[in-house]
């Protein structure tokens, strides 16, 4: 079942298209694509459940979950392009049933379904390097002066979001583990972490190397702190770092403003001090959404309506904004249930986390903020974008079967930087 992810990432965000050729007023080739390989995937999870239905439990996280993709089938009804707002709802419903097949409560294998995501993830990253060096000029795309590498993501966002993900899973999960397991694998995964590392620089993608060092960051600190014997190098560290960013700043209030400028200009992709200033121009599109959020808050325009909606005001397809994304397509509602199911997933991980040093669930809340930092300026885990919206799902069916695989005095394996130790559930 695994391989039904590699070919996802693989296959459905790939680039030949261009970003989509239109086949009609309202679908694309690439949303073709994507909506037969969903549907395959959704057969085989749907085939999967009714053959063994007492081997999987739904919990009311999973209901929030199908209560969000039913308001997004539905917001198909009051859609100006009700054909692709169906099609993709449907779609994502298909990839929720697949994901809940792989969550298998007779499993004591807790890692099934974020190895399944791990192993596409790093198939589609790294051969997208592999892409470069074969045929160049398919696979990056020149914005002003800087050179993008886009793979075979389709876009060098979309591939800087893959491998930002994939570098969290070797530092905080794969790489701390086969330091034990084998000494050849380990080395291997330092040369695979080092290629995710320059494969995402060659994106030029800022929002997910940000997200990435915040959130390495956090968890790194986090972690010292829960190893009581290392908190005073916590405390340590974080002073080192207050320094080390004061002594930063305290400089540049001394630039004129001429000087400001040729450093904003020097970070623009464009060599334009106002591109960083408006974060590419996104403040200008927030503000117009913004406004177009007042007049239809409860329900939204429907899945996927920026490509009509926005596309008339002169405006990109999509907000640029997970949380805008949410409001703008599914109002309050389907907002309200989204976030229930954000809330609440990172929730069940952190408590794992701090109270029992538990490794599994580490990796999954640093996974989440990633995803959450990304929303601020992406689409991020919202729209037909499919590299974290299938992470995000995945991690919210890989937390709650937890709840079943973990108890009656099963030991959670809990993985700091460069040890193992197992503790009880209380």
């Amino acid at each position: 079942m695994a391989w039904g992810l590699v070919l996802l990432a693989a296959i459905t965000q790939a680039s030949w298209q261009r970003r989509g050729v239109p086949l009609a007023e309202e679908m694309s080739a690439q949303a073709l694509l994507k909506g037969a390989i969903f549907a395959l995937l959704g057969f085989l999870g749907f085939w999967r459940l009714l053959k063994n239905p007492g081997k999987f439990r739904l919990t009311l996280a999973h209901g929030f979950g199908a209560l969000f993709f039913l308001w997004a089938n539905v917001s198909a009804l009051y859609s100006p392009l009700p054909h692709l707002s169906f099609f993709t709802a449907a779609s994502s419903v298909a990839i929720f049933v697949y994901l809940l097949s792989l969550s298998d409560k007779e499993r004591q294998d807790r890692e099934v379904v974020l190895r399944s995501v791990f192993l596409g993830l790093t198939i589609l990253t790294l051969s997208s390097g592999i892409a470069y060096f074969l045929v160049p000029a398919l696979f990056v795309e020149k914005v002003g002066y800087v050179t993008r590498l886009r793979g075979l993501a389709g876009h060098p966002n979309a591939l800087a979001e893959a491998a930002g993900a994939t570098i969290i899973f070797f530092v905080l999960l794969y790489l701390p583990k086969w330091y034990f397991d084998s000494r050849w694998k380990f080395l291997l995964g330092l040369v695979l972490l080092a290629s995710s590392v320059l494969i995402l620089w060659a994106t030029n993608g800022r929002a997910a190397m940000i997200a990435l060092f915040l959130t390495l960051l956090l968890a790194g600190m986090v972690d010292i702190v829960l190893r009581r014997k290392e908190r005073i190098l916590a405390l340590l560290g974080l002073v080192l770092v207050l320094i080390a960013v004061g002594s930063v700043i305290s400089p540049w209030q001394q630039l004129e403003a001429a000087d400001w400028e040729a450093i904003l200009s020097a970070l623009s992709r464009r060599r334009r001090p106002e591109e960083i200033m408006t974060l590419t121009g996104r403040t200008g599109i927030w503000q117009e959404v913004g406004h177009l959020i007042e007049e239809n808050m409860i329900t939204g325009y429907g899945y996927r309506s920026g490509e009509d909606v926005l596309l008339s005001l002169g405006l990109p397809v999509h907000t640029h904004n997970m949380y805008l994304e949410l409001l703008f397509s599914l109002g309050l509602v389907g907002t309200f249930l989204f976030l229930i199911v954000l809330g609440w997933t990172g929730y069940r991980n952190l408590w794992r986390w701090l109270l029992f040093g538990d490794g599994i669930s580490r990796t999954r809340s640093a996974l989440l903020l990633f995803i959450v930092l990304v929303g601020l300026t992406n689409r991020a885990a919202v729209g037909n974008t499919t590299i974290l919206f299938v992470l995000f799902w995945a991690l919210v069916v890989d937390t709650f079967a937890d709840d079943y695989r973990v108890g009656g005095g099963y030991a959670m394996e809990s993985r700091a930087l460069f040890g193992v130790e197992r503790r009880p559930i209380r």
